[in-house]
């Protein structure tokens, strides 16, 4: 039997499949199941980002600490006090990222919040994960650092 028309390319993934049992036709399921794994590899998080292990870490870092932030249950809001993001990468999220080898950018880390917040919206009863937010607080702490005291005013 001689096969005619297609790419050389083509011809090889048809062979291949003959020679494993399977027939011409299933050549095209196979194509069409490399493109199904390819798109189930591409595993997007809440920011529409292409996941990984490093943006994993700091969306359940972030889960984690939201988990101790107050929540707001009729507004669907997570009212988050304390030191600023910048200090909080630097002294808290950069030290435990770097001991596990997945420390992302201030930028990065602040796009995986939205993961962070989809996540911590499971542990939450009642919680819509797409209505679910996370903001400052208005009297947030004046705090320099998260290891000194804090003093509060009014």
């Amino acid at each position: 039997m001689i096969a005619v028309g297609g790419t050389e390319k083509m011809h090889r993934t048809v062979r291949s499949a003959v020679l494993r049992g399977l027939g011409p036709g299933d050549a095209e399921a196979e194509v069409s199941m490399k493109k199904m794994l390819r798109s189930v590899e591409a595993v997007l998080d809440a920011k529409g980002k292409r996941d990984n292990e490093k943006r994993a870490f700091a969306a359940h870092w972030w889960k984690s600490y939201l988990l101790l932030c107050d929540w707001l249950p009729n507004e669907e809001r997570v009212q988050i006090r304390g030191p600023p993001y910048s200090v909080l990468h630097e002294t808290v999220y950069g030290v435990a990222a770097n001991q596990a080898g997945k420390y992302l950018s201030y930028k990065t880390w602040m796009e995986c919040k939205a993961e962070g917040l989809v996540l911590l919206a499971a542990l939450l009863p009642g919680s819509d994960p797409k209505k679910l937010r996370a903001s400052r607080s208005a009297r947030h702490s004046k705090c320099a650092t998260p290891l000194k005291y804090c003093v509060h005013t009014k």
